[in-house]
């Protein structure tokens, strides 16, 4: 079952759509007043006039604030594919009594939300062909099981609507270097942006890397296939019976290959539960997938 809540119809590219709309599309760019011309107004507005009117926004607010009376269990998008033990700790709400952030690591997020801050304002400050919607929440039920997160944004091309989403990571010199050279990003980041894809209804995503020494960018398009898709459902199949579990009781095997406790706020729930993290330095790499 797959009910999607709230979220942005993508396009799946202007290829794969009906050859009659690319055309008439094709025919008609927007142009927005950059030829210095007074357009028709249906030009200018890149469609006809649209009957319906828009839904109660005071209605949309109610239904916020009534929803947020519930608290809601979901999979992060950013940690479906690592360390399954931390993603159903996240579905519960668990304890997170960790001991207090080392100001280094503090720091670090800091630098990477500043980071992140400075490319959505580029990205907002675009002109005529294309607008950028900054922090695009997804909220979606696969197989009776949340997912729920918040991509970097969306871009969208104003002539068409074609959209797609938008993955900021900072990264180390060195890993940097390894996604330059090998031409692809990291496996984790690539996953983490496929998720978003798939619960925002978009075909395409664009992961940004941001060379933290050098400020160097690096992008990589990835594409939802059905593989892809295939993977996505099948790992949510997993987690399942683990994070629906109302006892709270099953857990999946702690995995030292899938540990990551740079910036895990389960650590001592997890060692309550038998597993065994080890707290690591950032400067031995451990978390630098963030």
């Amino acid at each position: 079952m797959i009910k999607i809540k709230g979220t942005l119809k993508g396009a799946a590219s202007v290829e794969e759509e009906p050859k009659a709309l690319v055309k008439k599309r094709q025919k008609k760019p927007q142009k927005l007043m950059q030829t210095g011309e007074c357009p028709e107004l249906e030009e200018l507005m890149g469609s006809p006039p649209v009957d319906e009117a828009p839904p109660s926004v005071i209605g949309l607010i109610d239904s916020v604030l009534l929803e947020k009376t519930t608290e809601m269990h979901y999979l992060a998008p950013s940690g479906m594919f690592k360390c399954p033990r931390a993603a159903v700790f996240q579905y519960w709400g668990a304890n997170r009594g960790r001991a207090p952030t080392p100001p280094r690591f503090t720091r670090i997020v800091d630098e990477g939300s500043a980071v992140h801050s400075v490319l959505q304002r580029y990205l907002s400050d675009l002109r005529f062909d294309y607008w950028f919607i900054p922090e695009t929440k997804n909220h979606v039920v696969i197989d009776d099981v949340n997912i729920s997160g918040s991509c970097d944004g969306v871009l969208v091309r104003r002539s068409d609507g074609y959209r797609w989403g938008i993955e900021i990571k900072t990264k180390s010199v060195r890993s940097f270097e390894e996604a330059k050279a090998s031409e692809r990003p990291e496996s984790a980041d690539k996953k983490q942006a496929l998720v978003y894809a798939v619960s925002q209804g978009l075909w395409w995503m664009t992961i940004i890397y941001w060379n933290k020494n050098t400020q160097e960018l690096l992008e990589f398009n990835v594409q939802v296939s059905p593989q892809f898709y295939e993977k996505f459902k099948e790992r949510v199949r997993y987690l399942k019976p683990f994070v629906l579990d109302d006892t709270h009781t099953h857990l999946p095997e702690f995995d030292k290959g899938k540990c990551s406790t740079m910036f895990c706020k389960f650590v001592d729930e997890c060692k309550r539960r038998g597993g065994n993290p080890d707290i690591k330095d950032p400067a031995d790499g451990d978390g630098g997938w963030y």
